[in-house]
């Protein structure tokens, strides 16, 4: 066995019933980007055609959904004029809740697909993973569409799951092994240092699929770049990150990365190894060929069709105003280049749902201090490392994905509006867990980070509780928002005498008492799992 404690296993399985419970208290479409996921599942179901940017519409039943049924609230002020129903006008109107729970819990979910009027945001995006969701529409439409919604997010949360525990598998392989009990243990806990781990991967969208990708090409890379790969890894690594052009355009810059790793450090050990050696290992290099020949016809019609290979509709519409230097001059400042990283780094700890309502920044301060302080320990161990050594790999990879970032900042400042969201970053989650295990094994050094570092991970095992509850109360129309986007309750109890009643309430559209039960029990195992030394 890799390792002898059963404690990672544990703590895994509460990150399985974290996310489990979050999706038991979210209503329909409060996922990140859900309508858009939701109606090109539907179209590719329904009518067996594909969704291209310009040319698909959001579905018309969503349509109508939102006009019988709450809504997140707006993006910017006032956020309750969010189009459609708050939680607390919706269940302010008795009649209308009877009518949800006749249609939406107990009815079949079956609706054909229609077209709307609204365009779909997202379909610029490879079809892979719609392709992939359209069986389990199709399996389950004879559901009531509560429960379909619930199956359709289980079924891609897992795959995220199944990539990331793949990944941390892989990881730990090449971990020191008098360490490995313990390195496990961060490993494990790593959708609690991200917490926003959870509504990323607890809902409908593709970054489910780009993640359990990412689980298997990481095993993969490390076994390359450690020498160990056999003469097919190079056609494998070709073929899963072909797979991963064909789900999201975000794989680019990450394949970018690793080429330019695996030259660099092939090219550094070529005087090491011996010709023949060195010969297997260049053609493995070219069969990372694969994966832009399996991609390329998609990216290639994208920009023919809309003059940017990745078919970003932010993009398109800048060309069409002239460009992004025309646009971004006349509006950059350095204030909003700081602002726009700001909102990477605060978004990768934590967004929540569609209605972006967010604790007070304070209360999130512990948990992106404790992602900067592994990062921080991770540079220490890297700084004397060569940069074609094996723990460079993370920031080959990660590297060019930030700079896309930085680069969607800059779009941000030119179009005048939106953001840039880092929950994007958890991709990579396999490759962020190495370099959290690196930065935790620095640590080791220091007593007084051995105790910053477990403190503040009980910080953010607590955090996701807390914050599980608020949600429930913003979902049950108790809580509401305040001008800053953060929670506002209407009393000093944050609507915990309320408890019965917001049961009730969450019960019209989604699964509370589920949703207590996975929570107790990732309660349980992760108290275990902290307080339990290893062998």
């Amino acid at each position: 066995m890799l390792f002898r404690s059963h404690q990672p296993l544990f703590l895994a399985a509460a990150t399985l019933l974290i996310g489990m419970a979050w999706m038991a208290i979210l209503p329909p479409f409060e996922g990140l980007d859900e309508i858009a996921h939701y109606s090109s599942i539907r179209q590719i179901a329904d009518t067996g055609t594909i969704p291209l940017f310009g040319h698909s519409f959001i579905a018309q039943e969503v349509v109508v959904y939102k006009e019988q049924a709450p809504s997140p609230y707006a993006l910017k002020p006032p956020y309750e004029d969010n189009g459609g129903l708050t939680y607390s006008a919706f269940f302010s109107e008795p009649e209308r809740v009877a009518y949800y729970v006749a249609r939406y819990k107990e009815a079949s979910a079956r609706t054909p697909f229609k077209a709307s009027d609204t365009p779909n945001w997202e379909a610029q995006h490879p079809p892979l993973y719609y392709l992939l969701m359209a069986p389990v529409m199709r399996a389950t439409d004879g559901w009531a569409f509560v429960n379909q919604i619930f199956v359709l997010r289980l079924f891609s949360f897992l795959l995220a799951f199944a990539g990331l525990v793949i990944g941390i598998y892989g990881s730990l392989r090449y971990t020191k092994a008098e360490g490995r009990e313990h390195a496990a243990k961060v490993a494990a806990l790593y959708p609690l240092a991200v917490p926003t781990f959870i509504p990323e991967f607890a809902r409908l969208g593709n970054d489910s699929l780009c993640l359990f990708l990412m689980g298997l090409i990481w095993p993969l890379i490390l076994r390359s770049a450690h020498g160990e790969g056999g003469r097919r890894d190079g056609l494998t690594l070709g073929v899963l990150f072909g797979l991963g052009l064909l789900t999201k355009a975000i794989f680019l810059p990450v394949f970018v990365g690793f080429v330019s790793f695996s030259v660099l450090h092939l090219w550094r050990n070529r005087s090491a190894e011996d010709k023949r050696k060195f010969c297997v290992r260049t053609q493995d290099m070219a069969a990372l060929a694969v994966a832009p020949l399996m991609a390329g016809a998609w990216y290639l019609y994208e920009w023919s069709a809309t003059g940017a290979v990745t078919g970003s509709g932010e993009i398109v519409v800048l060309n069409q105003q002239g460009g992004l230097w025309a646009n971004l001059v006349p509006r950059f400042t350095i204030l909003k280049l700081l602002a726009g990283v700001e909102q990477i780094v605060s978004s990768w700890s934590w967004a929540g749902s569609a209605s972006l309502v967010v604790p007070p920044p304070a209360f999130m301060l512990p948990i992106t201090m404790l992602s900067l302080w592994l990062a921080y320990r991770y540079l220490q161990a890297v700084r004397r490392a060569p940069l074609s050594d094996t723990i460079w790999l993370p920031l080959w990879l990660a590297a060019p994905l930030l700079a896309g970032l930085l680069y969607h900042v800059l779009i941000v400042i030119a179009r005048g509006s939106g953001g840039t969201p880092g929950w994007y970053l958890n991709i990579l989650a396999p490759v962020f867990v190495f370099a959290a295990v690196k930065g935790w094994e620095r640590s080791q050094h220091s007593a007084a980070s051995r105790w910053l570092i477990r403190l503040l991970i009980v910080y953010a095992s607590l955090f996701l509780f807390v914050v599980l509850w608020l949600q429930m109360a913003l979902f049950a129309g108790c809580a509401g928002i305040g001008a800053d986007a953060t929670y506002v309750f209407p009393g000093s109890t944050l609507c915990l005498e309320q408890f019965p009643e917001i049961l009730r309430r969450l019960d019209v559209f989604a699964y509370p008492t589920l949703a207590l039960v996975c929570a107790a029990g990732a309660a349980l195992l992760l108290v275990w799992g902290l307080t339990q030394k290893s062998r």
